[in-house]
């Protein structure tokens, strides 16, 4: 399965933000900022999802 330049960048984005949740549980942070980052991670996701279909 070949993986397009988007789908590439935004494994490595969510790469990043379970590494930053991971970092946020360490230091024992509420959950509030988790909870963002997966809404934000989603609102990336359907925003992108929209342009591929576009481009099509």
């Amino acid at each position: 399965m070949l993986l397009t330049k988007s789908r590439k960048v935004l494994l490595l984005i969510l790469g990043i933000i379970f590494l930053i949740v991971n970092y946020l549980f360490k230091l024992n942070i509420s959950i509030f900022p988790n909870v963002l980052i997966v809404v934000s991670v989603l609102l990336i996701l359907k925003t992108n999802k929209k342009k591929e279909t576009k481009k099509e």
